[in-house]
């Protein structure tokens, strides 16, 4: 998580760091970027990230606790509470929200669903020990986690049972597009998971 500290010499012109970071994470928090749930960095961790002391951060988030924007847990951790503090209010976004409407077909606009996946093509090679196949760019199929596949797609199954039979909205699973937006959230890029557009391929993608 990066988190950018005013670090000016002049201490009575500036908020302490503790209370910029609990600022920036309640920022977080409030327009969505951390979800109700998320647990947020280790104090060690987020301290050797941002530079400062471990006790720093270990104040913002007993503040981000006390006013009930975060739940502490012993021996698991700080975690974004489960609802804002009431009266809180999102701020407004410090860049304009990007908006993948306007890139979407008129069919995908009304019916907001993708299409279905298809295979790329008729016959897959199969994998040959020892060998390599550029056929087609594919990468070498031996490199997927076949039995990490297996188990998080037979979890997905039962969790959701039929509704993977319909239609998704046009801009990608919603689950993996708030994932991505925590994911992304951690090397420094704000981005709401309204924000996200995923792609079958890199040709959808052009």
């Amino acid at each position: 998580m990066r988190i950018p500290l005013d670090r000016s010499k002049d201490r009575t012109r500036r908020e302490p760091l503790s209370r910029q970071i609990q600022l920036h994470v309640e920022g977080l928090i409030s327009r969505r970027l951390l979800a109700p749930g998320v647990k947020l960095p280790a104090t060690r961790e987020l301290a050797r990230e941002l530079g400062v002391n471990r006790t720093t951060v270990a104040l913002a988030y007993d503040e981000l606790v006390a006013s009930g924007w975060a739940r502490a847990h012993v021996g698991q951790g700080t975690f974004v509470a489960d609802q804002v503090p009431a009266g809180t209010e999102a701020p407004r976004p410090a860049t304009p929200r990007f908006d993948w409407t306007g890139f979407l077909s008129k069919s995908a606009q009304v019916i907001a669903a993708d299409a279905r996946r298809r295979l790329a093509y008729s016959q897959v090679p199969r994998p040959v020990p020892g060998v390599i196949s550029f056929a087609g760019g594919m990468p070498d199929a031996s490199l997927f986690p076949t039995d990490a596949f297996r188990r998080v797609l037979n979890r997905v199954i039962r969790d959701e049972g039929r509704e993977l039979l319909q239609y998704y909205p046009a801009r990608g699973y919603p689950p993996l597009r708030e994932y991505l937006a925590g994911y992304l959230l951690r090397f420094g890029l704000e981005v709401r998971p309204e924000e996200i557009l995923i792609v079958n391929g890199s040709q959808q993608g052009f």
